[in-house]
């Protein structure tokens, strides 16, 4: 069995806006839209959504059969909100912490860190550049990005935990 928690807990102060950070819309929805499309793409039975910053706001864009949501009532980092889903799991699942607010990741991704988490917990890491110009902003792999220049760009992390807790 797989179950997805998405975190959707987070205030989002970089963003400067009083809507919370996974409502913000890319290509045409909220960012938390293209998490859960993806969670269903890869046929998980469950998928638990930590909600915090917004919580109302959050749970009623998202509101499905096959979503249940749970409020972190303090935010006490990332840890803390997936520990607050994860009781809920089943033990015989498996489980892919995902993150409301990074829309982008392939169920073809995912897929691989599912049958990777089968021999034992997984966690998917990506670490980007991003250089800001006038009219755009581009993401480039850091892997690309050598010396001076690529210590004058902020770095952008992000990952996935992936676990199958059958038997533990």
């Amino acid at each position: 069995m797989l179950e997805v928690i998405v975190l959707a807990a987070a205030r989002g102060t970089r963003m400067r806006s009083s809507i919370p950070k996974v409502l913000h819309a890319l290509a045409g929805k909220p960012m938390i839209r293209h998490a859960l499309d993806t969670a269903r793409a890869i046929k998980a039975s469950k998928i638990h959504v930590v909600v915090g910053h917004g919580a109302e706001l959050v749970s009623s864009e998202i509101a499905a059969d096959d979503v249940s949501t749970y409020v972190q009532s303090e935010q006490l980092g990332t840890a803390h909100a997936a520990l607050v889903a994860a009781p809920h799991c089943k033990s015989e699942s498996t489980v892919i912490v995902l993150f409301g607010d990074v829309p982008l990741l392939s169920s073809a991704t995912l897929s691989r860190v599912i049958e990777a988490a089968e021999s034992g917990p997984v966690l998917l890491a990506a670490s980007v550049r991003i250089l800001m110009g006038m009219a755009a902003s581009f993401v480039i792999p850091t892997e690309l990005l050598s010396g001076w220049l690529s210590k004058k760009m902020p770095t952008l992390r992000s990952w996935l935990f992936a676990k199958s807790i059958r038997g533990s």
